[in-house]
């Protein structure tokens, strides 16, 4: 009969503590969600939603790391495909700081900070470099034509182009942080 008690205890001390583990994974997820906001206002979900839409990303799940002094760490795991194997997914990391600021990792991920469109043409971007080798002193250049809405001189707000190169087997790299074609009046 003691035996019985003691397996009893045990249980329920298992089971208190995986639930307990689930619920405070729960309110991560749910503070990233709720509170992390790209520089367009978009939240993640929104963010996820738009980029699934145009871009080969499949979200797969959410995840919470070792928790440190410093930081909470979730991630959030997507593959570019349904039918990619566990092994083929890619993380998105945000780690919540004890002063409660969210930052996002990697680096392909930083542009999710200026809104789904950033996000996904980068996306694009590494898939297109990952499925076409370039050749050896291959310069790409993308430009984005871009209006701001935003109070201030036409000249400086609207019709601004935003420039991207990528040499050889470099990184994508900002090329300008916001050109006004023609001449300045």
């Amino acid at each position: 009969m003691t035996h019985r008690w003691l397996l009893l205890f045990a249980a329920l001390a298992i089971t208190s503590t995986i639930f307990g583990r689930a619920s405070a994974e729960e309110a991560l997820v749910k503070r990233v969600k709720t509170t992390w906001r790209a520089q367009d206002g978009s939240t993640i979900d929104d963010i996820l939603s738009h980029v699934g839409n145009v871009a080969h990303f499949i979200p797969r799940g959410w995840e919470v790391g070792q928790k440190s002094d410093s930081e909470d760490p979730g991630f959030l795991s997507w593959s570019r495909s349904q039918s990619d194997e566990a092994d083929d997914e890619y993380t998105i990391t945000g780690d919540i700081s004890a002063s409660g600021v969210i930052s996002l990792g990697p680096a392909y991920a930083k542009t999710m900070e200026l809104g789904w469109r950033p996000f996904a043409l980068s996306l694009i971007a590494r898939e297109v470099a990952d499925e076409y080798p370039q050749p050896k002193d291959d310069l790409w250049r993308l430009q984005l034509s871009v209006d701001c809405k935003i109070t201030g001189p036409s000249y400086f707000t609207r019709g601004g182009i935003i420039i991207f190169t990528k040499k050889n087997h470099e990184a994508w790299q900002p090329a300008s942080f916001f050109k006004v074609p023609g001449p300045l009046v």
